[in-house]
Order: C-alpha cells, then sequence, then structure tokens
C-alpha cells in the first residue's frame, strides 16, 4: 500500500498517469481514494465509485457518471469539473439529507435494474 498526500495539481496528474500506465501494462487494478481531483486527474480514471456517508451514489465507468446524474434530474453546468460538481451534489454540507436519500434509493434501483438485466436476456 502507497499512501500519497498533499499534491499539488500537476504532480496528481503525474502519479495517477504512472498508476494508469502500470495499471495497463501489468494488467492489475489500482484502488485510490482521493478528495476534489482536478479535470485531468479525474479524466484518468476508468471507474469512480462515490460514496456519502459510507453509502453508495455511483459505481461505473468514470464517463457515464454525468449522464447518470443528468437521468436522475442533476444538471451540469457548463465549464465544470464532474468531479468537482458531483461532490457538491453529494456532499451532506452542501445538500439536505433528503436529498442524500433520494441519490441513495435511485442508486439501489438502478443498481437493481442493472443486476437482473442480464437475467432478462438483454
Amino acid at each position: 500500500m502507497c499512501m500519497i498526500k498533499g499534491l499539488d495539481s500537476a504532480s496528481a496528474t503525474s502519479v495517477v498517469g504512472a498508476m494508469k500506465t502500470l495499471a495497463e501494462n501489468i494488467g492489475v487494478m489500482i484502488i485510490c481514494t482521493i478528495h476534489q481531483p482536478s479535470l485531468e486527474v479525474f479524466s484518468e480514471f476508468s471507474h469512480v465509485t462515490l460514496l456519502s456517508h459510507g453509502r453508495m451514489v455511483y459505481s461505473g465507468k468514470r464517463c457515464n457518471i454525468m449522464q447518470y446524474f443528468q437521468s436522475k434530474g442533476y444538471s451540469f453546468p457548463l465549464n465544470t469539473n464532474p468531479a468537482d460538481h458531483v461532490l457538491k451534489i453529494t456532499n451532506s454540507e452542501f445538500t439536505s439529507s433528503e436529498n442524500l436519500d433520494n441519490l441513495f434509493n435511485m442508486w439501489n434501483k438502478h443498481r437493481d435494474v442493472e443486476v437482473e438485466l442480464p437475467h432478462l436476456g438483454f
């Protein structure tokens, strides 16, 4: 396990890029936690799992995160880092507990549909 803390944006981008290259070259999964990633860092991730209060709000391809939240009624302002905006949507300091409960419920319904679809032959 490796812990890297307090990197500036350019250094974080370099480290995440190196981790991505390593994962691709040797075929391993690298799991990391990151707070407030820059757009460049966020763009390097293939998959994202987003938790709020230890409960899952989203887990899937990074490239689908905006589409998922938009389909649930959350718009993304132009020229906004999707990671910053999603953190704002899911952070209890910026949203109500009712909204968080709604996000948890939406994810659970979405996840249940995703799990059931292969059994339906789609």
